[in-house]
């Protein structure tokens, strides 16, 4: 957890927050472009459970 300033009060937390939220609503997201693929598998070995996953993305880029 971040160390809180001592001087900084609550209602500057709160629109720092609101703030943070807005930026991600208005962010242009046509740009990034990501096809995101994963695979689960479960394998189980007496009283044993092995999980695996994967996660394969690709990030396409206009230059």
């Amino acid at each position: 957890m971040p160390q809180r300033e001592p001087n900084k009060p609550l209602m500057r937390y709160i629109g720092e927050f609101f703030g943070h939220i807005l930026k991600g609503i208005r962010q242009d997201v046509s740009k990034d472009r990501r096809i995101i693929e994963s695979e689960h598998r479960e394998e189980k070995r007496g009283t044993t459970v092995i999980r695996e996953t994967r996660i394969r993305e690709i990030e396409v880029r206009d230059e």
